[in-house]
This record gives structure tokens, sequence and C-alpha cells, in this order.
């Protein structure tokens, strides 16, 4: 049964856009970290204002690493769902199991399993008529690899750091995480609302599969159910069948 995509694609975004700004913050505030703790280590806080640093550092890790994988579970949500839409529409078109939306994150798979679903589904989602090709998904996950490793770089820069100049070197560090965070958010934006529309466009699915709205209420007979068929108007390209 075909349900729509589009409310997951907005709390998807909603979500992305939120760790975004937290990424954006943590690479503005990485540098006022460096300053206040300059000539401290980050186990020795010499006054309360590194201390009271030290605690709001925290908190914001905190907030960045909880929006994460709430946008993470959102996005699970919604590949399973866009998949479940696709098997519709072009069933036997995907190179994995709708199971490995969930299983494609494991560790070392999770490099290439995403991808390849997202683009099937794209792949399955749009018209023929449609001019966009697959480049959008392809940019968006470079970014979005790009802004895992240099997380990870920042994260251990940051942890060994004993110096200022370590400071300086995880703040940099940070910034090249917020500006890949803001890349790979604005594309994925354009993916989700791309395969949302597309799969919420008539003749997706075949005719068959669209529901016909109920009958009015009315005091007089009742007359007999109609099918639920609709008749794809054969000069309506939207009615078409999708294809890469």
């Amino acid at each position: 049964m075909f349900r729509s995509v589009r409310g997951l694609g907005t709390a998807f975004v909603v979500l992305m856009w939120l760790t975004t700004v937290a990424d954006v913050v943590t690479g503005g505030w990485a540098w006022h970290f460096a300053d206040v703790m300059a000539g401290h280590s980050l186990e020795e806080a010499a006054g309360d204002e590194e201390i009271a640093t030290l605690g709001l550092n925290a908190l914001l890790g905190l907030v960045r690493t909880l929006l994460f994988f709430a946008t993470g579970v959102v996005f699970v949500v919604w590949s399973w769902r866009v998949r479940s839409n696709s098997d519709l529409a072009r069933p036997g078109a995907h190179r994995y199991h709708q199971q490995w939306v969930i299983w494609g994150w494991l560790p070392i798979v999770n490099f290439w399993i995403p991808r390849r679903l997202v683009l099937d589904s794209w792949s399955a989602a749009k018209p023929a008529s449609s001019p966009a090709k697959q480049t959008e998904v392809d940019v968006w996950w470079a970014l979005f690899l790009g802004y895992l490793i240099a997380d990870r770089v920042a994260s251990r820069l940051f942890l060994r750091a004993g110096t200022q100049a370590d400071l300086a070197a995880s703040a940099w560090a940070l910034d090249a995480v917020a500006l890949l965070s803001v890349g790979a958010a604005a594309f994925a934006t354009i993916v989700v609302r791309r395969v949302g529309d597309w799969q919420s466009t008539p003749g997706f699915v075949p005719p068959h599969d669209v529901p016909l709205p109920p009958p009015p209420m009315s005091f007089g007979p009742v007359e007999p159910a109609r099918p639920n068929v609709v008749n794809a108007p054969t000069e309506d390209p939207r009615w078409s069948r999708p294809t890469d």
C-alpha cells in the first residue's frame, strides 16, 4: 500500500538542519573554548570560568549527538517507507533487500550501501520526463562521508589536545565539519524533497493502487460500491511508469 513520505521528509529536513546549526555553533565555540583553556589541560581546570566552559562544551557535544542520532532514526524510517513505495512502482528494481535499509548502516558496509539504496529509490521514482540526474545523490553522499570523517578527526584532535596549538587544530577541524555539514544538508534536502514529490505524483504507482475519494454523505438510496480503479489518462505523461 502506498504511503506518503512527505511528512517524514519534512521531519528529517528539520532535524538535519538543527544538527547543522549545532555543528556551526560548535565550530565557532571551539575558538572561544581554545582561548579560555589556554595554558590549562582539559583534565584540570584552573578556575570557575574554565570549569563552566568545560561544562558548556560537554552540553553542546551532547546536544549535537542527540540531534545526530534523532536525524539518523528518522532518515532510516523515511528510507524504509520510500523503499516500500518503490516496490509498488518498480518491483525487483533494487539491488539490496529492504532490510538493508537498517543493516546497511553497520560499520564498513555503511560506506556504500545507504547510497545505493537511496539511488535505487531515486531511479525508481524519477519520471521519464525529468531531467534530474543522480549527481545530487552522489554529491550528498560524498559530502556526508567527508562530514563523518572530519568529525572523527576533530574528536580525536580534541581528546588528545595538550597545548594551545592542539586546541586550535581541533577548532579548524570543527570548522571543516561545519562547512561539510552545511553542504551535505543542502543536497540531502534536494534529494529528500525530490523523491517525495516524485512519489506523490499521480502515476508513480499503477492506477489500480490509487484509492478513489469516499462518496459524499447522502440520505438518498445507497449506490452500489464502485471498483477502486482509476483509468489512466493516456495523454498525461505523469501517468507513465517511471524509468531510469
